[in-house]
């Protein structure tokens, strides 16, 4: 495992920090999650509002740089194009932030409000913000979020089937893209030159680097691939991944197979929505991006490790059946 600049390192553990706090992500935090559904619905609007009016008029911050922070200029608000095409950030910092603030909040709404009505608006003005941001792959995990929970209302069976099948797909879709292997595939009404780009000859840059047995299993190095390795490192062999997979595979080696099992495996026990959809956007939206980066990102996939690691599916069985057990024994009384 290559460590030969202990800046890039660094770099790394300072970018994961946020998720050791899994550990010590508690219940209390869920019952607020759970009691504070005005508070997710405001912030949603305003996202959505922001990203709204940043289409049609630029703030007075867009474009600005603050200061140099290691050795590079950390802008603000990105103001900056796709071909010819505008990328919106309302009040994020960039426009994928803004999409994947109106999903995360998106997905707070649907697990706590149950009126149909309520929630299709939402899905609406979710589709508007996020497609202003021309960000495509979290349009993808919004169409995945609203298949998931259209099926949430069919019988159980189905629905773990649906789900299942779901995760698999996502999962083999993220592993196998970045070996070349679908190379013709395409995202139907969408123009694919940046995810093109990416099977192409962002994916195979990183690949081509994986040249014998200790990298297959070790990975690459700590920290080579990722924002670290462009500050800090030969930044002409610098890749940030673009995929949640690629990601932790060439920065850990195996681990990242075990990660993904645990948290997919946990799927079929977990009857919590909120795992539920924070890991099917997880799953979706990292088959493009490496999510990691991304303090909204961090906090969905510490969502999902929480849930994952923490017995929350013991402790919730376990709750239900002494519930149902007491007012039986009350029945007989």
């Amino acid at each position: 495992m290559a460590l030969a600049d202990y800046k890039v390192v660094l770099y790394f553990f300072y970018i994961i920090i946020p998720l050791f706090f899994f550990y010590f992500f508690n219940y209390e935090v869920l019952d607020f999650i759970a009691t504070k559904k005005t508070i997710f619905i405001s912030l949603f609007l305003l996202c959505s509002a922001g990203i709204v009016y940043d289409y049609y008029f630029d703030f007075p911050w867009k474009g600005l740089a603050s200061a140099s922070i290691g050795g590079g200029n950390v802008d603000v608000s990105k103001d900056w194009t796709t071909g010819g095409i505008e990328r919106i950030a309302g009040f994020s910092r960039s426009s994928y932030d803004a999409a994947l603030a109106v999903m995360f909040f998106l997905i707070l709404i649907i697990c706590k409000y149950k009126n149909l009505v309520l929630i299709h608006i939402v899905f609406t003005i979710a589709f508007i913000s996020i497609y202003l941001t021309t960000t495509k792959g979290c349009l993808v995990s919004l169409a995945v979020v609203y298949f998931v929970y259209i099926t949430n209302s069919f019988r159980e069976r189905f629905k773990e089937f649906s789900l299942k099948t779901i995760v698999i797909l996502l999962s083999a879709l993220m592993i196998i893209l970045p070996l070349g292997l679908l190379k013709d595939f395409e995202i139907p009404f969408f123009n694919n030159q940046s995810f093109k780009d990416r099977i192409y000859n962002e994916w195979p840059f990183i690949m081509h680097q994986f040249k014998d047995f200790i990298s297959y299993v070790l990975g690459l190095g700590i920290g080579d691939v990722g924002l670290g390795k462009q500050l800090y490192g030969n930044a002409r062999l610098a890749s940030p991944g673009d995929n949640f997979f690629i990601f932790l595979y060439s920065n850990l080696g195996l681990l990242a197979f075990v990660l993904f099992f645990v948290i997919a495996k946990r799927l079929k026990i977990v009857k919590d929505d909120l795992f539920k959809y924070m890991t099917v956007f997880l799953f979706s939206y990292g088959i493009t991006t490496n999510i990691l980066e991304s303090p909204i990102g961090q906090l969905v996939i510490t969502i999902s490790l929480f849930m994952s690691f923490n017995g929350f599916a013991a402790q919730k069985e376990d709750t239900e059946i002494s519930s149902t057990e007491f007012n039986y024994d009350l029945h007989k009384l």
